[in-house]
């Protein structure tokens, strides 16, 4: 007689060499100036995510249409001229 057998694949646990590291660089990292370094009184030194000098302040990523504009996600066309965000897949 045939005998079916059901066979419950399970995947491999994952190791600590399969974990995605988390992202390491903040996108924002030395974009705006350090307030309390400015007042001498920055304890993170060079672990600061703010720039201490005019020369380690770098500029702000673009964001602009990185995410898709919540009126079009709700199925309304957006009538805002200025709205920052995607209004296709493409754009």
């Amino acid at each position: 007689p045939d005998v079916e057998v059901n066979v419950v694949v399970k995947p491999p646990l994952m190791q600590k060499a399969d974990v995605v590291p988390r992202r390491s660089t903040n996108m924002f990292r030395r974009t705006k100036m350090c307030a309390f370094f400015q007042e001498g009184k920055c304890k993170k030194k060079v672990s600061c995510n703010f720039a201490h000098t005019m020369e380690e302040l770098i500029a702000r990523p673009n964001l602009t249409c990185t995410k898709l504009c919540p009126t079009v996600v709700r199925g309304s066309p957006c009538a805002d001229s200025t709205c920052s965000f995607a209004h296709s897949e493409a754009e």
